[in-house]
């Protein structure tokens, strides 16, 4: 489920945080929202779903769609766009501060001859695609997506100089650890591990880049409150400070992943 976290400062400059479900949560999984314009794109389960038998061939789960909703229609949910839609999994998803680049994961291949997204076959990458004015075009891969390993979650700076993406490549600290790439010649870079600062010998996931210096993630390492629980770090005097779990109202027994802040 998706969840607000609102703050307000009380006496003593302690914060007190109301955290609530969104009205258009369902029964199907929502996941991983992303700021556009006057609203949310996230990641939940289609109706391409009901009428195929697509399923991801690790978990058994239904594929993922990338919906939008906006401030006024805070009960209703529509499809981003059918030009991202393919049978297999789609999102997460970051944009520019523009609005008109975004890039996104999904499956490196979307062709029907695969019932099932069998992860030794099909590898999940970021794609780039920009919007003209009416629609989202122009959909390419990243060049440091590979056959040979999953890439995925990505989040951009403000700047929209450097990506930062998820992966289980081989040479990591654990199974899934944090990468960035830089932006040279309008094309993102090899991907670069973000170093013991951030990543362990389990999952780092979801990151989230704030003001270009703050990195928010999940992790499932220990020392947290179990599941993924959400951790930050700072960069400062060009380093990434040692990550730190966040406040204990965000983070429960469950899995808590893919924080966000306006």
């Amino acid at each position: 489920f998706i969840y607000t976290v609102i703050s307000s400062n009380i006496l003593c400059a302690q914060e007190k945080l109301a955290i609530e479900p969104v009205r258009f949560n369902t029964n199907e999984r929502e996941f991983a929202p992303a700021y556009y314009k006057n609203g949310i794109v996230f990641c939940g389960i289609g109706d391409k779903n009901e009428a195929l038998t697509y399923l991801d061939y690790s978990t058994g789960a239904k594929m993922t769609d990338l919906f939008f909703i906006g401030d006024e229609k805070q009960n209703e949910r529509e499809l981003f766009s059918t030009n991202f839609q393919t049978s297999y999994h789609d999102g997460p998803i970051t944009f520019s501060k523009d609005g008109k680049t975004a890039y996104f994961t999904r499956s490196l291949s979307i062709e029907k001859k695969l019932k099932n997204n069998k992860k030794e076959k099909n590898r999940l990458g970021v794609f780039k695609a920009t919007f003209d004015g009416e629609k989202w075009t122009n959909i390419q891969p990243c060049k440091f997506n590979s056959e040979e390993y999953n890439v995925g979650q990505p989040s951009l700076s403000e700047d929209g100089k450097r990506l930062y993406v998820v992966s289980d490549k081989p040479g990591g600290f654990g199974q899934k650890d944090i990468y960035y790439a830089e932006l040279v010649n309008d094309e993102f870079g090899d991907l670069v591990n973000m170093g013991e600062e951030i990543n362990s010998s389990s999952n780092e996931m979801f990151p989230f880049i704030y003001s270009n210096n703050q990195l928010y993630f999940s992790s499932d390492k220990d020392g947290g409150n179990g599941g993924l629980d959400i951790y930050s770090s700072i960069f400062k005097n060009n380093i990434w400070n040692t990550s730190w779990l966040t406040d204990t109202l965000l983070n429960t027994s469950f899995d808590d992943f893919a924080i966000i802040f306006n």
